[in-house]
Formats: C-alpha cells, sequence, structure tokens
C-alpha cells in the first residue's frame, strides 16, 4: 500500500493527503453551548463524525441544533425517524408546547429544537439477531455539499426493552463501533472556498476515507476489542458513482442478522449493524474491497487483545485436509478455442462491427506512424497502438496431487466451466485446512483467505500489523518458495442460522491485491454447515444436488502483475521504451481494451457450459473482485435466486462480494447467465448453462406442464384473485421434473402494445423542490443546445389495453410515467399477456416480454413460443404458469416483485423505455381493493418507482431524436464517440465534475437522464397517499456500470425487508425489490436517490400525504 499511496503525494513530501476545512457536529453538555462534552476513549475511532445519539423504540429524541457554520444546515435522520409534534391529537394548539422544528435549512446562528420519534420500525424487527441497529444523521440542507463537507454522524435506535443503564445502549454488547465510508469530494465540499492551499497543494481532492482518516492513520489504540467480547460492529456508507463499497473484515467475521460473513456490498446511506465475537489476537486491517479505494487509502486497523480463544479439541470429529496449490503462469484464451461469439445461434466469428472486438483483437504490434493533431495519448496516432489479442499471460493457482509439485490434479468434465478459478477448497465446519502453497510463477505474491479463522503467520496480507518475523513469512512469497498455510474452520466459518447448508469465501493473493486478483490469483473456499456433509472424505453438501462457482470480474490487463510480459510478448521493442509506454497508458481506448468483462475468465458465452438436470438441487457460488467498475448483477436468463431468505431473479455483487444463493430450475433447456449490467452483457460477461429434462420425465405436448385440469379463465381483477385457495382437491400442474403446483383456477390476463411515445423527461422545466438550488446542473440535461437535445426524446414502452383490439388503453396513474404495466399473480396463477409490436418506425427491430421468477412455460402461442421475439406488426401470446417457487421467500413481504423487459436487446432496451415489474403474491394474498384495484392484503397502495439513468446515447432512435432537435448528425459525430469506458457511467468524481464544469454540454451527459419513472427535477406526477396507508413501493432499476441507487424516503418510516438488515432498498441494475412504507405526516415530502451525482442530476421526485 506505501507504494500505491507514494503515487498520492507531491513530490519530497511524507505526509498522506492534506489537510482541509472540515464541519462537524459536535456535542455539547447543555444549551449554553459553552462547554463541549468530552467523547470517551471507546469513541476516539469516530473521527470526524458527529456523536452517536441514542433511542429507544417508543423514545422521543430530543436535539437542541445550534449552526455556528456560515452556511445554511441541519439535521435530519436519513430514515427510520420521523419529526414529533407532541401527543396524538394535540395539535399546534394543545397548549403543550411539544412540536418539531421542521427540517428546513438552520441559517448561520440560528438554534432549533428537534423532536423525533423512534417508531417500532426504526428498530431491529422480531427474530432479528440484533437489539440496535444504525440510522445515520446528516444535513439536507445540501446532501452532497455537506457530506463531502463531514457533517455525517451516527444515530442508535435500540430495541425496546433492550436498553441497559450505560446512556440507554443495548444491554447484550460489551462494545459499540461506528464506522463510515467515504469516497469525499473537496471540490464539493460546502467549505471548498476555505481549504488553504499551502495545506492541500498536490493532494488528490478525491480522498478514500474511514471516519474522515485514509491510510490507516486513525489515532493508534482508538479501535481495541478484547478476545470473548460482544462487539456491535455498525457500518454505513454515503456518496457518488464511485461510492460503492465492500466492508472486510481481516481475521474475523460478523453475522448480519443470521447470517456469517466477513464482507457484504454497500451502496451509499444503506446502514448495517451486525455482530462480532474476536477470537484471534493480533492487529488485523478493515478496509473496502474495491481496488481503487483500498489503493487510494480506504483502510484501517483494529487491534483485538488478549489469549486466543481456544480452537475446537483434538478428535471432536473435524478432518485435516491438506491442498497443494502452485501459483504459475499459463496462457490463457478469453476466448476459449473457439475466438468467436458463443452466445449467437449459430455461432458467429468476432470482426471489427462486434461490440467485443476491441476486447479480443490482434495481436499486433504498434504502428510506427506519428501522432495526429488532436488524438491525444502523447506520440500516439489514432490506431496506433498495440492490439493484444485474445490471449494473455495469466498467473493462475493450480492443484496438485502432493507436495512434489509435479502432477496436476486434473480437472473433471463436470468443472471445466471453472476457467481459470483456482481450485475450490472444500471443508466441513470443525475441520482444519492445510494449504501447501508452491509459487512456481515469477512474481512475489501470497494467498489470503477469506471466511476461515487464522492466526497471523496465515493471513497472507502485508502491512504493519507488529508481528514478529516468523509470522510475517507468509505475506509474501517469493519464487520458488514454499509456504504452508492452517485455516481453522469454526463455526464463524461456516453457515450461518438464516444461510443454505453451504456458503462461499474467497481466496486470492494480497501482497498486491489488485495486481495480483487482476494476473488470476483467485480461487472459491466452500464451507459446509456440521453434519450437513455427504461424507468425511466428501464435505460437499449432502441436501444439494449439484454446486457452482461463478466469478464476475473485469479483469483490468494494464493492473494485472504480467502486463509488461504481455505487452513484450505481443511489441516486444515498445516495452523497452518506458516513456512510451507511459504515454500508451495516457490512450483511453488501449486502456479500454484491457478490460476483460469475463465470468471465470470466459468472454461470449466461451465457457464450457456446466450441466444441471431440471429437478435437481442447484445452488449458485458467486464471487467477485475488481475495482469501481464491477457492479454486477447475476442473471440466470429466467430461473429465479433465494438469497438472506429472499426471492430475486438478479444478484447484487460488488468487488470482494459473495453471494450463495439456491436456484429453482423450471425449465428444460440451454440458458445464458450474464451480468446484466448493460455495458458487461455488450462486452461479454456472458456464459451458457444446459438444463437437460430429468432420464425419467415423460414427453409432453412441448409446452413443458402437463396439467390434469384445464384451470378456469378469470380477470386480473376477478375476485376469486383475491381468495384463500380452495380446499383439496385441487388442479395441478406437472412439471417435467415431477414438481407439483396446485393451480389456483385463476388465469390473469393482460394486453400488452409496444408503442413509440415522444417523451418529455421536464414538461415543468426545471422545478425547484429541494433546498439547494440544481438549476445550473439540470441545464446539461434538460437545456437544448448545439450539442445537447434537450428533454424530449422518441422513446418505445410497454402500454397495457382492455383486449386484444388494442383499441382502447387502459388508464394507469400519471405517476407511472415510462413504466409498463404492473403484472400481479399469485402462486397458482396462470399468467396470459397478449403481446403486439406497433414499432412500425424500428423496422428490423424485435422486442419481447421477458420476466424473471422462474414462471414455467404452459403453451406460449405465436413468435412468441420457444422464446422468439416479435417483429413490428407481429403479435403473439405468453402463457406462463406461477411456481411455489416464484413466490416470497421466508424473509420476503407477502409479495416479491421481478423485472421484465425485452431481452431481445436486454443492454439497450431498458433505456429505450422498455421495462416494468411482475409483482406474485402468496397464495390467498391478494385481495380487490374497493377501488378494484387488486392489492396485496394489509396493503392500501402500490406504486412502481423506476429508477435509471436513461442513456439516451444507446438508443436505436438517436439518430431520430437529434433531427428532431434540429441538429447536424455528423457534426456531432465525434461527440457521439468520443467517451471510452467511462461512458457507460462515470466512476470517480474527477470525471463527474468534468463533465458538469468545463464540459458542461457535452453530448454523450447530456444524454443521460437521471430518472425517476421517466421524470426528472421533481417533473413526477406527484403520488397521493393519506396518512396511516400502508404503501407498497415497487422498486425497479436497470443501467450500466456505476449505476446503483438508494431510494430515500424524506420524513417517512420504510421497511427494506422484513428482517431489517439494511436501512434501505438499495439498488442495482436489472434489480427489483418492494418496500413498506407507513406515510407519516401530511406534507409534500421530497422522494430521491441519494447517491450524489443522482441527486445533483435531477433523480428527485415528489409526493403528498394527506391528512
Amino acid at each position: 500500500m506505501a507504494a500505491t499511496a507514494a503515487k498520492l503525494l507531491p513530490p519530497g513530501t511524507s505526509r498522506v493527503g492534506g489537510t482541509y476545512a472540515k464541519a462537524q457536529y459536535r456535542e455539547y453538555t447543555d444549551g449554553s453551548f459553552k462547554t463541549l462534552k468530552k467523547r470517551g476513549p471507546e469513541w476516539d475511532h469516530l473521527g470526524n463524525l458527529g456523536p452517536a445519539l441514542y433511542g429507544s423504540v417508543g423514545d422521543v429524541i430530543r436535539i437542541v441544533f445550534r449552526n455556528t457554520l456560515p452556511f445554511p444546515a441541519n439535521l435530519v435522520p436519513t430514515g427510520g425517524l420521523v419529526t414529533w409534534d407532541g401527543p396524538a391529537g394535540s395539535g399546534s394548539g394543545s397548549g403543550s408546547g411539544l412540536k418539531s422544528a421542521d427540517l428546513g435549512p438552520v441559517p448561520p446562528g440560528g438554534v432549533v429544537t428537534y423532536l423525533y420519534r423512534v417508531p417500532e420500525e426504526a428498530g431491529p424487527p422480531a427474530g432479528a439477531t440484533v437489539t440496535s441497529r444504525m440510522w445515520l444523521y446528516r444535513s439536507s440542507a445540501d446532501p452532497v455539499g455537506h457530506d463531502n463537507a463531514g457533517l455525517l454522524g451516527p444515530l442508535i435506535v435500540v430495541a425496546r426493552g433492550a436498553a441497559g443503564p450505560r446512556g440507554g445502549r443495548p444491554a447484550d454488547v460489551d462494545r459499540e463501533v461506528v464506522t463510515i465510508f467515504q469516497v469525499v469530494d473537496e471540490t464539493a465540499s460546502a467549505l471548498a472556498a476555505q481549504h488553504d492551499p499551502a495545506l492541500t497543494a498536490g493532494t488528490s481532492p478525491s480522498q478514500n476515507v474511514m471516519n474522515g482518516y485514509v491510510w490507516c492513520n486513525a489515532p493508534p489504540d482508538s479501535l481495541v476489542l478484547h478476545v470473548g467480547e460482544r462487539v456491535r460492529w455498525h457500518v454505513a456508507s454515503v456518496g457518488s458513482h464511485d461510492g460503492l463499497h465492500n466492508y472486510h473484515w481481516h481475521g474475523h467475521g460478523v453475522e448480519l442478522n443470521g447470517h456469517h460473513v466477513d464482507q457484504f456490498t454497500a451502496i451509499p446511506t444503506a446502514a448495517y449493524s451486525v455482530n462480532m465475537r474476536p477470537d484471534e489476537p493480533g492487529v488485523w486491517l478493515f478496509h473496502c474491497h474495491v481496488n481503487s479505494h483500498m489503493g487510494g487509502g480506504m483502510a484501517g486497523v483494529y487491534t483485538v487483545k488478549g489469549p486466543a480463544a481456544p480452537l475446537p479439541a483434538s478428535g471432536g470429529g473435524g478432518v485435516q485436509r491438506t491442498y497443494f496449490v502452485a501459483a504459475e503462469e499459463v496462457a490463457w484464451s478469453y476466448l476459449g478455442a473457439s475466438g468467436g461469439d458463443q452466445c449467437t445461434s449459430p455461432a458467429a466469428p468476432i470482426t471489427s462491427a462486434h461490440p467485443g472486438w476491441p476486447y479480443v483483437a490482434g495481436p499486433t504490434a504498434s504502428s510506427p506512424r506519428p501522432a495526429q493533431a488532436g488524438a491525444g495519448g502523447g506520440d500516439w496516432g489514432m490506431g496506433s497502438v498495440p492490439m493484444m489479442g485474445k490471449t494473455y499471460t495469466k498467473t493462475l493457482y493450480v492443484e496438485y496431487t502432493d507436495e512434489t509439485f509435479t502432477k496436476p490434479k486434473l480437472r473433471g468434465p463436470s468443472d471445466e466451466y471453472l476457467g481459470l478459478l483456482g481450485p475450490v477448497i472444500r471443508a466441513e465446519v470443525g475441520d482444519t485446512v492445510k494449504v501447501v502453497f508452491r509459487n512456481k510463477a515469477k512474481i512475489t505474491c501470497s494467498l489470503h483467505a477469506h471466511g476461515v479463522r487464522y492466526d497471523k503467520g496465515s493471513e497472507g496480507t502485508m502491512y504493519e500489523d507488529g508481528s514478529p518475523p516468523e509470522q510475517k513469512l507468509d505475506d509474501a512469497v517469493a519464487p520458488g518458495q514454499t509456504y504452508t498455510y492452517t485455516w481453522h474452520v469454526m463455526d464463524r466459518s461456516g453457515p450461518g442460522p438464516a444461510d443454505p447448508s453451504s456458503l462461499v469465501w474467497l481466496y486470492h493473493g494480497h501482497l498486491d491485491e489488485a495486481a495480483e486478483s487482476n494476473a488470476g490469483l483467485v480461487g472459491a473456499i466452500i464451507i459446509t454447515a456440521r453434519g450437513k456433509a455427504r461424507s468425511p472424505s466428501d464435505p460437499s453438501p449432502a441436501d444439494v444436488d449439484r454446486e457452482l462457482a461463478l466469478l464476475f470480474t473485469v479483469t483490468d490487463e494494464v493492473t494485472s502483475s504480467n502486463f509488461m510480459t504481455n505487452l513484450a510478448r505481443v511489441d516486444p521493442t515498445l516495452a523497452l521504451q518506458p516513456a512510451r509506454v507511459e504515454a500508451l497508458l495516457g490512450v483511453q481506448a488501449f486502456k479500454d481494451a484491457q478490460l476483460k468483462h469475463n465470468i471465470n475468465g470466459f468472454l461470449y458465452c466461451n465457457m464450457p457450459p456446466p450441466r444441471v438436470v431440471l429437478g435437481e438441487r442447484l445452488r449458485v457460488h458467486m464471487l467477485s473482485v475488481g475495482s469501481v467498475k464491477d457492479t454486477h448483477t447475476p442473471h440466470l436468463g429466467g430461473p429465479r435466486f433465494e438469497a438472506l431468505g429472499q426471492r430475486s431473479d438478479s444478484m447484487q455483487l460488488s468487488p470482494g462480494g459473495l453471494v450463495s444463493a439456491d436456484v429453482e430450475l423450471t425449465n428444460p433447456g440451454t440458458f445464458e447467465v450474464q451480468c446484466r449490467v448493460a455495458h458487461h452483457v455488450m462486452a461479454g460477461m456472458r456464459a451458457h448453462y444446459i438444463v437437460v429434462p430429468p432420464p425419467t420425465a415423460e414427453s409432453g405436448s412441448g409446452s413443458g406442464t402437463n396439467t390434469t385440469e384445464s384451470p378456469s379463465a378469470a380477470n386480473a381483477t376477478d375476485p376469486a384473485s383475491g381468495s384463500a385457495p380452495p380446499s383439496p382437491p385441487l388442479p395441478v400442474a406437472r412439471r417435467p421434473d415431477g414438481e407439483v403446483t396446485r393451480l389456483s383456477g385463476v388465469t390473469r390476463t393482460y394486453y400488452v402494445r409496444v408503442e413509440t411515445v415522444d417523451w418529455d423527461y421536464a414538461p415543468g422545466g426545471y422545478i425547484r423542490c429541494t433546498r439547494v438550488d440544481l438549476s445550473h446542473d439540470s441545464s446539461t440535461y434538460l437545456q437544448r443546445g448545439a450539442r445537447a437535445l434537450g428533454s424530449r426524446y422518441r422513446k418505445a414502452v410497454y402500454r397495457e389495453y382492455t383486449d386484444a383490439s388494442f383499441a382502447t388503453p387502459r388508464q394507469q396513474r400519471a405517476c407511472h410515467g415510462l413504466t409498463g404495466p404492473t403484472l400481479v399473480a399469485e402462486v397458482g396463477d396462470m399468467l396470459e399477456v397478449h403481446l403486439a409490436s406497433a414499432l412500425t418506425d424500428l423496422p428490423g427491430y424485435a422486442v419481447d416480454l421477458s420476466p424473471g421468477g422462474g414462471l414455467v412455460e404452459a403453451g406460449s402461442q405465436g413468435p412468441c413460443a420457444g422464446g422468439g421475439a416479435l417483429a413490428p406488426g407481429e403479435s403473439c401470446t405468453y402463457r406462463w404458469l406461477v411456481p411455489e417457487s416464484a413466490g416470497p421467500g421466508p424473509a420476503d413481504f407477502n409479495t416479491v416483485a421481478y423485472a421484465y423487459t425485452s431481452a431481445a436487446d436486454v443492454a439497450r432496451a431498458p433505456s429505450l423505455g422498455l421495462a416494468g415489474l411482475l409483482v406474485v403474491a402468496g397464495r390467498g394474498q391478494l385481495v380487490e381493493a374497493p377501488s378494484g384495484e387488486v392489492l396485496p392484503r394489509g396493503v392500501d397502495v402500490m406504486l412502481p418507482l423506476y429508477w435509471q439513468i436513461m442513456d439516451e446515447n444507446s438508443s436505436p432512435y438517436l439518430a431520430a431524436n437529434i433531427a428532431a432537435a434540429g441538429l447536424n448528425e455528423s457534426a456531432l459525430g465525434n461527440l457521439k464517440e468520443n467517451h471510452g469506458e467511462d461512458g457507460m457511467g462515470a466512476t470517480n468524481a474527477d470525471a463527474m465534475h468534468q463533465a458538469h464544469g468545463a464540459m458542461g454540454g457535452d453530448f454523450h451527459e447530456s444524454n443521460r437522464i437521471h430518472a425517476i419513472n421517466g421524470f426528472t427535477y421533481c417533473n413526477l406526477p406527484r403520488p397521493k397517499v393519506r396518512s396511516g396507508q400502508t404503501v407498497r413501493w415497487l422498486h425497479l432499476a436497470y443501467g450500466s456500470e456505476s449505476e446503483f441507487h438508494s431510494p430515500y424516503f424524506e420524513n417517512q418510516v420504510v421497511q427494506a425487508d422484513r428482517m431489517g438488515w439494511s436501512t434501505l432498498p438499495s439498488l442495482m441494475p436489472s434489480t427489483a425489490r418492494v418496500s413498506d412504507m407507513r406515510a407519516g405526516a401530511p406534507g409534500t415530502w421530497l422522494l430521491y436517490c441519494d447517491v450524489h451525482h443522482d441527486y445533483e442530476a435531477g433523480m428527485i421526485g415528489q409526493f403528498d400525504v394527506e391528512a
């Protein structure tokens, strides 16, 4: 890390970062604000955070707030707590004198008193394994400027009756820790004008901090724990599109409401509270697993003191398992043996017209041509950079049969799909694992494990931890050396009480983590729960038939340890010229071409497809490593996942992320697993898997469903849809794998047409609804000019009609905007969708309607049958059975949401406007409201919210939109193309400010509209609900790299999930989630994405709560 830190320092200095003017919430002893309240030593680690505020469920927290800053500010909880105006019914005229200050900005010198009520939903839910949970408090007067200035603090809510005598803190823990991760953009700080250039010269304005510190610079001994202590660790983050984080603890794991993890994905504003019981003494690293964040200083340490906790007694039934693993160089082809695109049918070569061409073109050496004027990149002319081809030298973990390391252990055919992943290391809780590691590579490297227990001599990571020399040998294993790592598989290493019977962990090189992981030093550890293994010799779980391990990553070959080796192979003359190599690394096109968007090391479906038998119990273990581009949403092309007790058609992964999910396969065929991030689909992060019918399956009629009784037809609003299922005997549907689903007797029918609309994202222009003026930011997206189209675009949408004539549109709320009709069904229903395409102005553009959930094909007709798509003017009928597996999971509400779009063009269709939601309810969980609308039981209003950065640059209507705006398309040619991979989503503060600063009129950025339901800057027609009503928000997101969203509802009580393990329904591309809101005080309130750039770029709306 020291080498990376040095790159951020001005020449001749040894001090990390700089000194900046900051704002801070500080606590005083009383309302005179004369005497600061001292923090106890256990809170020294808070750094620049405000004081930890506590309250129990049912309390009212009174905060007297004085603003001594030179700008207006306030103190507002980010969710959970709501303002309180005295006892119910008292009103402001009751004489009680109890009324909270409003949430508006407090001017400099102002003093107000807030009263915040702590509702039941703000505390840990019933069944949670934590008795306290954290929310953030911040200044909502200017969320971006004030977050970056430092106005953040923790507000910890304790369960009713769980507080102890120490200031209302939870009685069941010995220590609480709070850590906030943030990529601070000092140029966006409200105090930016006060920065002293003498103290900040030469430093980056983008600082990767934990509680305000970088590079382990928190005060020494500010975070000391003890073996056996009951620790509650609260973590959260705030930030922008570079604010995707992965919290990772070395040396210990944590328990997240029944789930065992030592890392997890975090999106800005979401807060989590976990339990830790330290068992191994030492100084341990705690850092963000995103390579660029850790490499930029987002790392700290915590110290554990005391004697080590006992290891399991010998003879306790555990097995010692020994693996012989070498690091060695191999020649690796990202296209396997084919050299082409295997995703198409038939397979196609990757030519210059293919989107994958830049990633696999070559190998050819650089051209000696001189630079062209304006080409950029030093002395490089356009097209003169070397092209590296499909084959690279990689450094991989390779398994051998014994300590001689002479005979590699061959993989069987069923494991060929693992590709460049290292050997899967398996064990059962109670086992001991020894990894005899031989470095047969040319680089010095190490092996660091997640999840398992190890002492300092087996951590495999180099940093200043005070360990004696004999415990540092594991940190760096030189070429030719051998080292044995010892891991103990503790209860915390295996599945938690809410986990499946096996759990995936990661191992990887950690001497230079970014270089080693990009070189290929990555593997999976799978731990089975105690007593759940097949046998002592086979530790795989007995209750699963097949497990798959899939690594999703954007491999950066420039960052790889082998970059110069690969460059010398292609262009040996260039490799000997350091100045030209440095210039080469300034050429964006070259750097983009070195980003390989792969699954297990394969692009474009070249991974050998694993075969699974329909009806087998399948568990998919998903892993990720990488940097800010590694926003991943694995998707199985139809079947749903179940993880953390919830069901979804996509998982959410950040670098270092690990998810073990069970999958219900409902149809035979060849399917595609892919990362549903739009750019990753285009760039080849796709693979096939094959579901074969069981050997005993009877041949059917072709529908895949054999019904013993045909269900009766019923309209989607039939009152029977809300009734409990009839008593047995029931009609049933039997799948080819023998699985039986009881039919409800209801067919829910929808008539949907794909049609063109001329859409205005801001029919009211810029509407100021926020406390900070965003009109300057809005001009980039809303004003038409010589290099900007303005807010009007032609789009395509799904629209519902009353019948198959498609003559009468079915009315929907204006706030639904672009979002397609919400399809609603119960488990056991038949879902029938009549689809027509009216896109006659896009000849040749095929569309379909592909929902998640693993619906069972039940006799679709027309071009849709067999997964086909519609040409303009065509129509078809989908018919699906809604199986038990599509219904809510144990941690879901009584409905679960799945996304639908057109799989015929899944990367571009959502930005075109083709997206909607499928809602599946449990049996008997739908009722008909007085309005005739079908709603989940206990829900008064159900509304969709579609969060997306609409990338109009990718639209097939782009030429038509340019012409409609009166612009010259040929003159815009360079502007349309002059953006690298960052064009798919800005990934750092500098890039975002460039887009909004000197390049405010940039054509590409102006066409990326940050919308909710197709509206921006508070143009969303305001949904209206009544105070006290339960509102079920249906969240949907699509998009590309670094496009994740944090839905926030001002002054409302929102539940993101039934288990309460996160404070908001965070979203990544191609995900759908639900959240419940109990509408609070009457008024007009904000809803927005709490990712900074989305907020500034207009992903903001309002809703009305009526009395």
